[in-house]
C-alpha cells in the first residue's frame, strides 16, 4: 500500500502504512466529495448501478501549485527524487516548526513560459493563507511576502523585478490581493531569467525578523536558470549576482531556500514555437537543476521538488491522493506509562511471558488447523506475548533452526501427520521443563485446544511458580478449551486455513513489495471461508471473516467471485466490493445469536453498526466489549475495540458528525498502554512517530475510510 488502515473486523486488524503499492493506489486514489452518509441499503443500490470498469482519464500535468500544496499539506511524505535529493518532509511544513513564528517569501518566475504554472500557484497560495489561519495562535504568527522576477528585457513590461511590498504580512486578505495582481510578461531576451536578482532582492529588501523564535523561508518557483556568472552581452542579458553572494546573504539571515523546478505548460503543447521552447528548456535543465540544488543544499532548505523528474511527479501524485488527515494533541510517554501501570495492576503486575508457536516444518494449509487454534487460545491468556507472525513465518521456513532467534521464554512446537498430532512445550531457559502431548484418534473441533490445556496443566504440576505457570493459573478459571468457531471439525479446519492465509497476507503486506502474494493469500482465504459456508451457511464468525477479507481486497486489482454469484467483481471498484463487505457483516449480525462467545457477538454487532452508519450503537457495542474484558480476557478483541473507537471518534468511516478528538486520542493511548508492539500499536507508532522517550512527533492520523461512505459522481 502504500499505507493502511482503520481495519477493525474480526481477525486481520491492520494493513500498515508500508503495505502494497497497487493496493493503495486503487483505494486512496479516489477523489471523494463531502456528502451525508447514506444508509447501507441505499449505498448498496447506488454502488450496484455503477459500471464495472471505466477508462481512466488522462491525468492533468503536475503543476508547481500542486507541488506547493503538497509541501504544506499534512499528507506529505519523506521522499527523494531520482538523484537522491531530499524531496520533502513527512509532515506539513507548517507543522515542522510548530513552536516558532514563520516568515515565508514566495519568489516566483513571472515570465510567459510560466503562464499555466502561475495560475496554479496563485490558486494554491490563496489556499495556503487559509490553511495558515488554522496554524496561527496568540503566540505564533505566520506571515507572507511576495517577489516576482522576470527577465532583463522586461523592464518596459512592468519591471524586471516586482516587489509589491517589503513587509511580511499576517493579514491574509491583504496577501490575497497581492497574489491576485500577478500577471505573466514576456521572458525576453533569452530563456534564462533574472532568478538571481529575484532571490537577491528578496534577501536584501524584505523585512526579515532575525531572532531565534522565527523560522525564515524562501519558496523559489521557476523553470529556468540565471545567466552564467559574469555574463553581460551589452544588449541587456546579464548576470546580476554570483551564487555565492546569494548563499552568504541567506546564511547570514538564516533564510532557508526551498526550490520548486517547474516542468512548464509548454511541455503539453505541440506547436512549432512550443516545441522549440521545450527543446531549449530541456537543454538548460541541467543548469536549472544545479542552481536550484546549490541554493537548497547551501541554505539547509527543507525541500527541493523537481517536477521534471517523473519519479517525483509520481510520488507527489500519491501524496495528493492520500486520505485527508486530522490532527490530535501530542501524546506524552508519561500518559502512556500511567495507563500502563493501571493495566499491569489489573493483570496482577505480572511481566509479559513471551511465547513462540512454531511447526516442525514449513507453515502450510496442512498444519494450519493445529497452529492457528493454539495461537488463538493463547491470545485469551493475559500477560502472554506471542512472537509475531512475520518472525514465526520466517523461522519455520529456515532449514537450520536456532530457537534462540525467536527471542522467546517458551516455545510450543506442533506437528501433524494425518490424524496424528504431536505437541511439545519447552522452556527456553530451563532444559528440564519440557512437556509433550500426542493424539492419534478421531479429531474433534476441540482436540488441539484440549491438548494445549493438558500441556499447561503438566507445567503447573511440575513448576507452578514458573512465569508461564503463574499467568496460566491466574487465568485458568476463565479459559474455555473449546473452539470459538464451530462444533464441526471440517468448518474449524477451513477457518484455521483461512486465518493462516490472512495472517500471511498481512506479513506480505507489511513487506510492501509483494502485492501478488497478498492478493493470492486473500483469495485463498475467501475460498476456504466460502467452502465452510456450504457446511454452515449461517456461521456468524465465517461471515465476519469474509467481510474482513473483502474489505482488505477493496484496495486490490484482482478478480474474485462471491460464493453465490456467477460473475466476477472488479476489485478496483471499491463500491462494488464494499457491497460484499456490508452483505457479510449483515449476515454475521443476523446470526449473532449463534456466536459461541459474547465478545465475538459484541464485535459482530459493532462492525455491522459501523458499516451501516449507526455510530452510537457501534460505540455502545465496542464499549461493552471493553468493559467486559474481565470476563472474556481476550486482549486482541480489546485492542480491536479501542482501534474501532479511535477511528470513529476521529471522524473516519463517515462519522464526522460525532468527531471527538479527545476521545480518539484516549483510545490510542489505551492501545499504547496495553500493547505497544501489537498491530494496532505499531500502526500508530509509525503514523504518529511515537517514541517512549519523546512521545508523538507527527500530529496527524489519516481518514482512510471516508471513500467507502461517499462516492464521487464520476
Amino acid at each position: 500500500m502504500t499505507r493502511k488502515t482503520w481495519l477493525i473486523l474480526t481477525f486481520l486488524t491492520v494493513f500498515t502504512a508500508a503495505s502494497v503499492g497497487n493496493m493503495a493506489a486503487a483505494q486512496w486514489g479516489r477523489v471523494v466529495r463531502s456528502q451525508p452518509v447514506q444508509p447501507a441499503q441505499q449505498r448498496t443500490q447506488q454502488a450496484a448501478q455503477q459500471t464495472a470498469a471505466a477508462v481512466p482519464a488522462k491525468a492533468p500535468p503536475m503543476t508547481s501549485g500542486k507541488a506547493l500544496l503538497a509541501l504544506f499539506d499534512s499528507r506529505s511524505k519523506s521522499l527523494k527524487n531520482a538523484t537522491g535529493n531530499h524531496l520533502m518532509r513527512r509532515i506539513s511544513m507548517f507543522d515542522s516548526v510548530p513552536d516558532k513564528n514563520l516568515q515565508i517569501a514566495f519568489v516566483i518566475d513571472g515570465t510567459d513560459s510560466m503562464g499555466m504554472e502561475l495560475d496554479s500557484v496563485k490558486e494554491v497560495l490563496l489556499t495556503l493563507v487559509t490553511l495558515a489561519k488554522d496554524k496561527q495562535s496568540a503566540n505564533r504568527d505566520i506571515a507572507f511576502s511576495l517577489v516576482v522576477y522576470r527577465d532583463t528585457g522586461a523592464e518596459k513590461l512592468g519591471g524586471e523585478i516586482l516587489v509589491p511590498t517589503t513587509e511580511f504580512t499576517a493579514d491574509h486578505e491583504k496577501f490575497r490581493e497581492t497574489v491576485g495582481a500577478i500577471k505573466p510578461v514576456s521572458g525576453v531576451p533569452y530563456f534564462e531569467e533574472s532568478v538571481d536578482l529575484g532571490v537577491y532582492r528578496a534577501l536584501d529588501e524584505l523585512e526579515w525578523v532575525v531572532d531565534d523564535n522565527t523560522e525564515r523561508w524562501i519558496i523559489l518557483i521557476g523553470d529556468a536558470p540565471p545567466y552564467p556568472e559574469g555574463m553581460n552581452d551589452g544588449k541587456g542579458a546579464r548576470r546580476s549576482h554570483p551564487t555565492q553572494t546569494l548563499l552568504d546573504m541567506a546564511r547570514e539571515k538564516s533564510v532557508k531556500i526551498n526550490p520548486i523546478i517547474c516542468s512548464s505548460g509548454f511541455l503539453e503543447d505541440n506547436t512549432a514555437v512550443q516545441k522549440q521552447l521545450k527543446a531549449t528548456y530541456e537543454k538548460l535543465l541541467p543548469k536549472t537543476r544545479d542552481f536550484f540544488n546549490v541554493l537548497s543544499k547551501g541554505t539547509d532548505g527543507n525541500a527541493l521538488i523537481d517536477l521534471s523528474d517523473p519519479q517525483v511527479v509520481e510520488e507527489l501524485a500519491k501524496c495528493l491522493n492520500a486520505p485527508q488527515e486530522i490532527a490530535i494533541a501530542k501524546i506524552l510517554p508519561s500518559e502512556v506509562e500511567s495507563r500502563r501501570v493501571n493495566w499491569n495492576r489489573f493483570n496482577g503486575d505480572m511481566p509479559p511471558v513471551r511465547v513462540a508457536v512454531v511447526t516442525d516444518g514449513a507453515l502450510t494449509d496442512n498444519n494450519a488447523d493445529v497452529f492457528v487454534p493454539i495461537c488463538e487460545t493463547l491470545k485469551k491468556i493475559p500477560n502472554i506475548d506471542l512472537v509475531d507472525m512475520e518472525t514465526t513465518f520466517q523461522f519455520v521456513s529456515m532449514k537450520n533452526r536456532d530457537m534462540s532467534e525467536l527471542d522467546a521464554d517458551w516455545c510450543i512446537t506442533a506437528s501433524r501427520n494425518g490424524s496424528r498430532i504431536h505437541l511439545s512445550l519447552a522452556s527456553q531457559n530451563d532444559d528440564t521443563l519440557t512437556f509433550t502431548e500426542t493424539f492419534s484418534r478421531t479429531l474433534t473441533a476441540n482436540t488441539v485446544q484440549q491438548m494445549l490445556g493438558s500441556l499447561l496443566d503438566q507445567l503447573v504440576e511440575t513448576d507452578p511458580e514458573s512465569d508461564l505457570g503463574l499467568v496460566y493459573r491466574k487465568s485458568k478459571e476463565h479459559l474455555d478449551f473449546t473452539s470459538s468457531w464451530s462444533d464441526e471439525v471440517r468448518v474449524c479446519r477451513m477457518i484455521s486455513q483461512a486465518i493462516l492465509k490472512m495472517e500471511i497476507a498481512l506479513v506480505y503486506a507489511n513487506d510492501g513489495e509483494q502485492p501478488d502474494e497478498v492478493r493470492a493469500a486473500l483469495n485463498d482465504a475467501v475460498k476456504y471461508l466460502n467452502a465452510s459456508l456450504k457446511i454452515e451457511p449461517e456461521n456468524p464468525y465465517v461471515h465476519s471473516l469474509l467481510a474482513n477479507c473483502y474489505y482488505n481486497q477493496t484496495s486490490a486489482s484482482e478478480l474474485v467471485s462471491d460464493s453465490d454469484r456467477t460473475e466476477s467483481i472488479a476489485l478496483n471498484k471499491d463500491s462494488a466490493l464494499f457491497n460484499l463487505v456490508t452483505k457479510h457483516a449483515k449476515l454475521a449480525f443476523d446470526n449473532r445469536s449463534k456466536c459461541k462467545e459474547d465478545f465475538v457477538r459484541q464485535e459482530v454487532e459493532g462492525d455491522y453498526y459501523l458499516f451501516s452508519g449507526q455510530y452510537d450503537q457501534a460505540i455502545q457495542s465496542y464499549t461493552e466489549l471493553i468493559e467486559d474484558y474481565p470476563k472474556h480476557q481476550n486482549r486482541d478483541a480489546l485492542l480491536r475495540a479501542h482501534w474501532a473507537l479511535a477511528g470513529i471518534y476521529a471522524g473516519d468511516w463517515g462519522a464526522e458528525s460525532i468527531r471527538n478528538l479527545k476521545q480518539s486520542r484516549d483510545h490510542i493511548v489505551e492501545i499504547f498502554a496495553i500493547d505497544l508492539k501489537s498491530q494496532q500499536g505499531q500502526y500508530f507508532v509509525k503514523t504518529l512517530e511515537y517514541s517512549e522517550d519523546d512521545g508523538t512527533r507527527h500530529p496527524n492520523i489519516a481518514m482512510n475510510h471516508s471513500h467507502l461512505f461517499s462516492y464521487d459522481d464520476n
